[in-house]
């Protein structure tokens, strides 16, 4: 069962000039730490702290049970998918390379901008 179509009552209050990806990736870091199993709800809610800012202990219920309605959610299929994209990205590099140009009028440039000592009598 999927929270799609639901209002949540818990909102965390993340500064709007942040961009989309951010939010997202905060988004998908704080649902990690609330799905994990292996922390105390004080541990959690520490390491969201740590993303969000300081939170209201009532927010982070709301929170906790939000995430508790969420039953698609695998952080193992995520973290596979990364590692999936990571390595063809790798391939990538290695079969096609990557094309270094180097300016040698500006490295010449840059030479003749050197410092010149000059002893004062």
């Amino acid at each position: 069962m999927g929270l799609r179509g639901q209002q949540p009552n818990a909102s965390l209050k993340l500064p709007q000039l942040w961009a989309q990806d951010i939010v997202q990736s905060a988004a998908d870091s704080v649902l990690e730490t609330l799905k994990n199993e292996g922390m105390k709800d004080f541990d959690k809610k520490k390491e969201i702290e740590e993303v969000t800012g300081p939170i209201p202990s009532e927010q982070f219920s709301q929170l906790v049970s939000l995430s508790k309605k969420i039953t698609d959610y695998n952080a193992e299929d995520e973290s596979m998918a990364d590692h999936d994209i990571e390595k063809k990205d790798a391939e990538i590099d290695e079969g096609v390379g990557v094309a270094v140009i180097f300016d040698e009028e500006e490295q010449e440039e840059e030479e003749e901008e050197g410092f010149e000592i000059v002893e004062e009598s």
